[in-house]
């Protein structure tokens, strides 16, 4: 049984280091710099339309 929890151990350690890197001002900075990560100011207008479907219908079931 000693094998699942070194996996476990092990699984959490890279959570960790994942966590680490991800909340690194070095990581933000680059990651910024890629298009698909760039913030809009508005969504466009195919996705605003579907995203009001779905509050819609979310209402009809409340």
């Amino acid at each position: 049984m000693s094998a699942g929890r070194e996996d476990n151990e092990a699984g959490k350690a890279v959570e960790q280091a994942l966590r680490r890197q991800a909340s690194s001002a070095e990581f933000r900075r680059d990651i910024a710099r890629l298009p698909q990560f760039r913030v809009e100011d508005e969504l466009p207008e195919q996705l605003a339309d579907l995203l009001g479907q779905i509050d819609r219908a979310e209402r009809r079931y409340r």
